[in-house]
């Protein structure tokens, strides 16, 4: 059986930190899928096209990685795909402390768990919100 995983995020836009976590996560799944979730509380600077096509530019050489976009909750597009595990990426204490609040509701009400991978200190401080902002990371 393939182990299948799902990452999410705004990919607004796709940092290294993104792709950090998606090698990361290709040592441990077979297959990955990385969903942009559209969110309409949210303003964004690209579209869900322009956001999917830099994505999928950003992830190109690997062919087991799937590039999407989702207008729900992450737990059911990981039902969807028959993936039980989204991975997600920790940078600090405050995202640790959000991740396990997550973890515990994903898990509780749909059955998908999370795997945390702790980011290396060289993506400790890239987000999107980081290079939107400056440019670079």
């Amino acid at each position: 059986m393939q182990k299948t995983a799902v990452i999410t995020g705004s990919f607004n836009p796709v940092t290294s930190g993104h792709l950090f976590l998606l090698e990361k996560g290709l040592e441990l799944f077979d297959r990955i899928y990385m969903v942009i979730l559209v969110n309409p509380d949210k303003t964004y600077l690209t579209t869900v096209g322009e956001r999917l096509d830099m994505l999928k530019k950003a992830v190109g050489k690997y062919d087991n990685v799937v590039v999407d976009a989702y207008d729900g909750y992450a737990c059911d597009y990981c039902i969807k795909v028959g993936a039980k595990v989204m991975l997600r990426g920790v940078r600090n204490p405050v995202d640790l402390n959000y991740e396990l609040d997550l973890r515990r509701q994903n898990l509780e009400f749909k059955g998908i768990d999370t795997i945390l991978l702790v980011s290396d200190d060289s993506h400790r401080n890239v987000s999107s919100t980081f290079v939107r902002e400056h440019g670079h990371e």
